[in-house]
């Protein structure tokens, strides 16, 4: 029985053979890899791809039109465009939906999409981020929640390919 070079007979292994190949260079565009960035607290956070950006005002009346469908359709992809951004975001998209079906849950998950928009932007150094607190109270009058929330995302997509 033989056994694998080491100390005892005075030679070392070879370790360059099991050294890791060297990452491709990294592309741009919405397939791209995530990269480090810091927030506004300089601490990093993974930042992936960027969202689509919307008309606010569109999504708002097209809610309208198709009876909140578009809405359900539209709550659940920013959900999980918010989530691709930041890897340290974790979110269920399908349960925050769900969740507007019961309305005190619907306010936490509205409140906490808040949060986790403003988080993004925070990331993307957005000047002015979105209030969570805002978002709620918009949802009282006349529903518009969904221009607020996606004039602080427009904002944030922009700041990520200006």
């Amino acid at each position: 029985m033989t056994t694998p070079p080491g100390p005892e007979d005075g030679s070392l292994p070879d370790v360059t053979a099991a050294a890791a190949p060297e990452a491709p260079a990294a592309a741009d565009g919405p397939l791209a890899a995530p990269v480090a960035a810091p927030d506004a607290g300089g601490s990093v956070g993974t930042v992936g791809p960027v969202g689509k950006a919307r008309g606010p005002i569109a999504v708002w009346l097209l809610a309208i039109v198709t009876l909140g469908i578009y809405l359900l359709v539209w709550y659940y992809k920013i959900n999980k465009e918010v989530a691709a951004y930041d890897r340290s975001i974790q979110v269920n998209p399908g349960l925050a939906v769900l969740s507007l079906f019961v309305p005190i849950v619907a306010w936490v998950s509205i409140y906490n999409t808040g949060k986790r928009i403003a988080h993004a932007q925070s990331l993307a150094r957005v000047p002015a981020p979105v209030s969570p607190g805002i978002g709620l109270l918009l949802v009282f009058v006349f529903s518009l929640y969904p221009v607020y929330y996606q004039a602080g995302l427009n904002a944030t997509w922009g700041s990520r390919t200006a």
